[in-house]
């Protein structure tokens, strides 16, 4: 009888610690969408996410994300894919795909994949996320990914932030993607594509057109480390896709 008491004493204290927050992290920032005009569909995404998308502090309050990168406007199906900087001091990103609602024909959040930047060496480290086929700069590192259901047959999107502050992401999208005003053609892993910069990043789209990848719609990397390195994970990533992204 003793032994029971104690026990259920036990798992009542326990209770009440995870109750408590013992041993949780704090919540997350999110990125939500809060429309106006802007989201019509008469506008660009890329004009429609600058204005509706915004970061969501722990307390619910909502401010525009500190840093927004737009990586690709997408049509046949119309699409736009970009990346935040939830707040200030770089702790939280989400990568955010809008598209527009049948009903309403606005502009719309419909898939959104968040992750924090790990404590340093708190991460998967670089050297398990080379078992995935590429080789990703020195560090730790959170990930997140997300189905896209909205470019038929689907695709798929993921985010990596390293302790040190790399940030990439990979996607694999079943759009027709426009060309930057400035961009450079390249070849990777036998894929035809371009290459450009938007601040920061190295922004790299191959149409999937050979091999085993072949008809798999186009694939996206936005990377912030140098164009070279760029090219030679876009170029591991479209040889291993499978092992990359979730199917």
């Amino acid at each position: 009888m003793f032994c029971r008491k104690v026990s259920s004493v036990f798992l009542i204290v326990a209770s009440l610690l995870l109750l408590a927050g013992c041993g949780v992290s704090s919540p997350a920032w999110a990125l939500v969408w809060s429309p106006s005009n802007s989201a019509l569909q008469t506008n660009s995404p890329q004009a429609a996410y600058a204005a509706c998308a915004y970061a969501q502090r722990p307390d619910g309050t909502l401010l525009h994300p500190a840093e927004s990168v737009w990586l690709a406007t997408g049509s046949n199906p119309p699409l736009g894919l970009a990346l935040s900087q939830l707040d200030a001091t770089g702790q939280f990103f989400s990568v955010g795909v809008i598209s527009i609602d049948p009903g309403s024909r606005w502009w719309t959040l419909t898939d959104t994949a968040s992750t924090d930047r790990p404590a340093p060496g708190a991460g998967v480290p670089a050297s398990q996320e080379e078992g995935k086929a590429w080789t990703l700069p020195p560090g730790s590192y959170n990930s997140a990914s997300i189905d896209v259901p909205d470019t038929q047959p689907g695709g798929s999107v993921q985010l990596w932030v390293s302790d040190t502050g790399q940030v990439f992401v990979l996607a694999r999208l079943y759009t027709t993607l426009a060309l930057p005003t400035d961009h450079t053609a390249v070849t990777l892993s036998g894929q035809p594509g371009w290459l450009s910069t938007q601040g920061r990043f190295t922004l790299i789209a191959l149409t999937l057109e050979h091999g085993i990848y072949g008809g798999l719609g186009t694939l996206l990397f936005a990377s912030t480390a140098a164009p070279s390195r760029s090219q030679v994970l876009a170029a591991q990533a479209a040889a291993h896709l499978n092992d990359l992204l979730p199917s």
